[in-house]
């Protein structure tokens, strides 16, 4: 018996999260057009028929049939279409160990050829089949349209695929304990650190400082709730400990070049 291992490649594995915000099943008209959308999700584009169009950084790239097409996460980007595009999409983060994007770093969309056949199979799944089996089917077919994508587009960011326990632990704190007055302190004293200490240490292997990461990890958090329905826009502001509402939305505002109330409504009409 001759056994074969690769642990760097399970380290890899078990270093990405794929997650889903949304994965639905659309035929837009004339009417699908937006500009200037920007948003902490991936997008992934599976075009079966009709045409249009995805506009980053000045330069155009035609949405055709039997392609995908990847829209990494905060990029600003506008599209439309004057006639229709039949396509399933999905709304995705590859998660890291440091609970950044996978793409947060990728600056051009992604186009691969896929078979409109197949294309149309993952749709039937979607519409078809909600177990388990099912779900474990679209997500293979997606994850295999991805490996399509980073094979065609070499991309290797630069990140820790294995964290210290010290910063391990300061994420799963800052994570469980997300509010807009976590402080450094609060997080290196539930580890028995000095400010000083963990914060040298967080910045070496993240790349940024901590007030920072709360504030990305926050907003992130802040997309997925306002786009869940019945929540309003005070409760989001207030189970992050913003100080008040219009505090909340000025914050907001300047990230992402919208009020939480129009971010909502042009996400949702984002497919």
């Amino acid at each position: 018996m001759v056994i074969q291992k690769n642990p760097e490649l399970v380290s890899k594995l078990n270093c990405l999260s794929l997650r889903f915000s949304e994965v639905g099943d659309v035929v837009t008209d004339e009417t699908w057009h937006s500009e200037n959308v920007r948003s902490g999700v991936s997008r992934l584009y599976l075009i079966e028929r009709g045409e249009g169009e995805v506009i980053l950084n000045g330069t155009a790239v035609a949405l055709r049939p039997g392609h995908a097409y990847l829209i990494p996460a905060g990029v600003c980007f506008s599209y439309g279409s004057r006639s229709f595009v039949d396509k399933l999409y999905c709304h995705f983060n590859l998660l890291r160990p440091d609970g950044y994007d996978y793409f947060r770093d990728f600056d051009r969309i992604a186009e691969v050829p896929v078979p409109t056949e197949k294309i149309a199979e993952l749709r039937r799944v979607f519409k078809g089949n909600d177990t388990l089996y099912g779900a474990v089917a679209l997500q293979t077919g997606i994850c295999g349209i991805l490996s399509e994508i980073l094979t065609a587009y070499p991309y290797t960011p630069t990140f820790a695929e294995k964290l210290s326990e010290t910063t391990s632990q300061a994420i799963g704190y800052i994570l469980s304990h997300l509010r807009a007055d976590l402080t450094v302190h609060e997080i290196a004293a539930a580890q028995y650190l000095s400010d000083g200490v963990l914060a040298k240490r967080f910045r070496d292997e993240i790349g940024c400082s901590i007030p920072r990461y709360v504030e990305d990890q926050i907003f992130r958090r802040v997309e997925e709730k306002l786009l869940c329905a019945g929540v309003s826009v005070g409760e989001v502001s207030e189970e992050f400990g913003f100080c008040d509402q219009f505090y909340f939305c000025r914050r907001f505002k300047k990230r992402f070049g919208f009020t939480p109330s129009q971010f909502r409504r042009e996400m949702r009409d984002t497919p």
